[in-house]
């Protein structure tokens, strides 16, 4: 296997932009685990910290730590975010049927357009409301 071509100051240059790239679009992020986007996100992450990992960190491994942890806590921020979108799809709409009024007057209102004569079935019964 040939001797890895980058140095310490390349890789973290290059970890560094991939990170902003990632933030910006975790930022953003509100899909399912089984999106576009969200596979998006987890390639960049995975890729990112391979890279990390490879880094040649003779005199930088406090550093090279550094970058694996934030990007762990980068992978959880991303599955974090998933699972509250999917909890979001799966949870039960509240629907109110009922309007509020602010004004009382808007009820005399609702009363006059509902005068009118009911009539049932099956016989001459009437009733005025």
């Amino acid at each position: 296997m040939p001797p890895y071509p980058y140095t310490y100051e390349h890789d973290s240059a290059a970890s560094d932009a991939n990170i902003t790239v990632i933030y910006e679009l975790l930022r953003n992020f509100d899909a399912g685990p089984k999106s576009n986007e969200y596979l998006k996100l987890e390639t960049k992450l995975s890729h990112t910290i391979g890279r990390a990992d490879r880094m040649v960190a003779t005199g930088h491994e406090d550093e090279k730590t550094d970058y694996i942890t934030r990007l762990k806590g980068l992978f959880k921020t991303l599955d974090d975010k998933a699972d509250d979108y999917s909890a979001r799809q799966r949870a039960i709409p509240e629907i109110s049927v009922l309007e509020e009024e602010d004004d009382p007057a808007s009820d005399d209102d609702l009363h006059e357009e509902a005068e009118g004569t009911v009539e049932y079935f099956g016989g001459d019964r009437s009733a005025s409301f």
